[in-house]
């Protein structure tokens, strides 16, 4: 029998947030174990400024979430333009490179209110409120009677930022003189609720909040753990659970609600809901202090061992009762890596498998041969760095330091691996799994490594129901297949000299044994068996990327909508971008309107975290290089005396715990500087493949064929690249 432990509220999907990988950060071992700012007293101090009973009524009513049914016209309609004066080019290529001074100097040259408008957002970004409201105030009187309404949006972000509530609520008045659009209007409200919530401003919060939660999709999650957060404070907590869970459900990457989230069940005495909380912040970062010392307080309520309750796959059972292969290239998977793509070292494992099986050394040749459902315990010793093979009553069967492997004598017979053991739970997803081939087992000083020998085309079901995340279409599941199989065989190619091609726990791939696959995956990795994209000019396999979902500009060029959108970069079009509305015929579009956190999303975030896993108190950061539309590719942390310079991916661990969604996005100081507000785009780096644009041309009746062709112009469907690999 199979059962299956997850979370009620927060399912990570295998071991961790989609987002952006985590591989090369844990290089950065000893990076800060400051104590974050969510660390919270036993009880929250009381406000001065209390809700009143009117007020604190009014707020909770928000926690039945309403049926949103929004204008589709009003929400997939974009009113903004992008226009670029020419002469500006050079200024925001050398802002792209991250010369912000010499792009400053270039736009006060310049002079020009447009010049003056994106000045005002570079200081803005600086947290230099008074030279961005300086310039901002020249762009507007330039234009003078000619009103631009997203200068004035402009100017109600830096009061905003500044926490001065009553002035950027004059400036948001005149900007209902100006428009009614969509965009504008909802961004300042957006302004102003950020402004209120630090300014403590609780006459003005409900109203605020509940209009955003309630009427603009894609502040849903953010405006629900604000008024969580309200929540929390006034000690209202079982609110306040509610709204941070709607948080979650709206937008699981929102990991400042899972914080929340987990402290709202600590008070409520939900002890082992909270240690599991907080253990998937551990999840995203195993050193966190906070999170460490939290689910050490928590243990003491936990009954079992501390992994039993990780939201990982438990097997009663094989799934698989008939030996069953697809005839295909080798594989070698490495079992049960960490986010660096590396195998975790194992102490101890249980195995089982349906068919007779042998165990072979690799000086000694056959040493122990195996019934079928009779378990084996494999343990690995400390003192003597050996591991030992137990059978069903414990007693030792063998020892051996060197490699081993355990092999099936039927050919397709399956193999269960239940509660692997390691170090640290947080590393890796230490579900229990069922797989195919050869085990190959490596002790080292520290443990074990498992490598499985199996088959391309044995893999691909399992892996394919974690990239199409319950879809059932027979052709987006071919397209994905062909897709997967393309990523497969290039780290086959990639990996020549290593000893194994694939990790099993990666952002960009993850196989849970065969246990996972379902039948319309395996009848989809049948009916592609063998297919790849290959490059039309030299036959060599495309180079391929899967993201969940796109916006309407991707960095590999190809536009997710008909629509004509004439963007060019510019800090100024940046904010614009990300602010405005989605195209009609969007073709990522959600179904639900209530579900736009993958399109376009918004995160809040401290400071002082940031500095904390950098352990480097910096003042600021800034892009220093960007793509041509704007996504970033490196981060500058610094202060007067030291800079760091990370690539997006470790940045994005800094800035985020790697939530942030992608790498396409226009961030603002908030609180003063306290807090940086994240507002984004799409999902991943806006290369390869869209899933999300895939299901809707599948819908519009497309083929998978037709929508590869689209997403991959240069390549096209043909057989798959031929290798061969002994565990022997």
């Amino acid at each position: 029998m199979k059962k299956l432990f997850i979370s009620f509220i927060f399912l990570i999907s295998t071991v961790f947030l989609q987002a952006q990988s985590l591989a090369e950060i844990t290089a950065q071992k000893d990076f800060a174990l400051r104590t974050p700012q969510y660390q919270q007293q036993e009880e929250p101090i009381e406000e001065e400024n209390e809700i009143s009973p009117s007020k604190q009524e009014t707020l909770l009513e928000v926690n039945k979430l309403p049926d949103i049914k929004l204008n589709e016209d009003v929400l997939r309609k974009s009113v903004l333009f992008y226009e670029n004066n020419p002469a500006l080019k050079e200024a925001f290529d050398l802002y792209r490179q991250g010369k912000t001074e010499q792009t400053l100097s270039l736009l006060e040259e310049n002079a020009t209110d447009e010049a003056l408008a994106n000045m005002a957002l570079i200081y803005l970004q600086q947290g230099s409120y008074q030279q961005a409201l300086k310039y901002i105030d020249k762009a507007i009187e330039i234009k003078n009677e000619e009103e631009e309404p997203v200068y004035q949006l402009i100017k109600i972000w830096i009061y905003a930022a500044q926490n001065n509530y009553t002035q950027a609520e004059k400036e948001y008045q005149k900007l209902l003189f100006l428009t009614a659009d969509f965009e504008y209007i909802y961004s300042a409200k957006l302004a102003l609720a950020t402004s209120a919530f630090f300014a403590k401003k609780y006459k003005e919060i409900p109203s605020l909040l509940e209009n955003i939660y309630s009427s603009d999709p894609y502040a849903i999650s953010h405006a629900a753990y604000l008024i969580g957060r309200v929540l929390f404070d006034k000690k209202s907590y079982k609110s306040a659970q509610t709204l941070l869970s709607q948080a979650l459900i709206h937008d699981n990457n929102n990991y400042p609600a899972l914080i929340y989230y987990g402290l709202t069940q600590e008070k409520l005495k939900e002890f082992i809901p909270a240690w599991q909380s907080f253990a998937n912040i551990l999840i995203l970062d195993s050193q966190d202090k906070f999170a460490l010392d939290k689910t050490k307080k928590l243990s003491k309520y936990l009954k079992n061992r501390p992994s039993a309750y990780l939201f990982y796959t438990k097997l009663d059972d094989l799934y698989s009762k008939e030996p069953s292969s697809i005839e295909s290239s080798i594989v070698r998977l490495g079992l049960f890596s960490n986010k660096e793509g590396d195998p975790e070292n194992i102490k101890e494992f249980m195995f089982t498998a349906g068919q007779d099986f042998v165990v072979e050394d690799e000086k000694l040749g056959t040493i122990l041969s195996g019934k079928a459902l009779n378990p084996k315990t494999i343990t690995f010793n400390p003192e003597t760095t050996s591991v030992d093979i137990n059978n069903k009553w414990g007693h030792k069967e063998f020892s051996t330091k060197r490699p081993f492997a355990i092999k099936m004598q039927n050919n397709g017979a399956t193999f269960l691996i239940k509660e692997p053991i390691t170090d640290n739970i947080f590393a890796t997803n230490l579900g229990d799994k069922e797989l195919k081939g050869t085990l190959l087992v490596v002790p080292n000083q520290n443990g074990m490594q498992l490598i499985n020998f199996t088959t391309i085309e044995d893999i691909l079901p399992s892996a394919l129901t974690h990239l199409s995340k319950g879809q059932k279409n027979s052709e987006v599941l071919e397209a994905l297949a062909i897709v997967l199989r393309t990523q497969i065989i290039n780290a086959l190619i990639q990996s020549q000299n290593a000893i194994f091609d694939l990790a099993d726990n990666t952002k960009e791939f993850y196989y849970g044994g065969i246990n996972m696959q379902t039948g319309k995956n395996l009848e989809a990795v049948n009916k592609t068996k063998d297919q790849i994209l290959v490059e039309k000019e030299t036959a060599s396999p495309a180079e391929v990327q899967v993201y969940q979902s796109c916006s309407y500009l991707t960095a590999n060029g190809v536009k997710n909508t008909e629509e004509k959108i004439d963007y060019t970069f510019s800090p100024l079009n940046l904010f614009k971008y990300m602010i405005s509305n989605p195209p009609k015929d969007l073709i990522s579009a959600p179904q639900d309107p209530t579900q736009w956190a993958r399109v376009k999303w918004i995160y809040m975030l401290p400071l002082k975290d940031m500095q904390t896993r950098l352990n480097f108190a910096f003042k600021e950061f800034l892009p220093t290089k960007m793509d041509d539309y704007g996504r970033i590719e490196e981060i500058l942390f610094k202060t007067a005396k030291k800079e760091v310079n990370l690539p997006f991916t470790q940045a994005n661990q800094i800035l985020s715990l790697g939530t942030l969604r992608s790498d396409f996005f226009f961030y603002i100081p908030v609180n003063k500087g306290k807090e940086y507000l994240f507002l984004g785009t799409d999902t991943g780096s806006g290369k390869g493949l869209c899933v999300d644009g895939l299901v809707n041309f599948v819908k519009q009746g497309k083929t998978y064929k037709e929508t590869l062709k689209y997403y991959y112009p240069d390549f096209e469907v043909s057989n798959i690249w031929q290798s061969e690999k002994s565990p022997s």
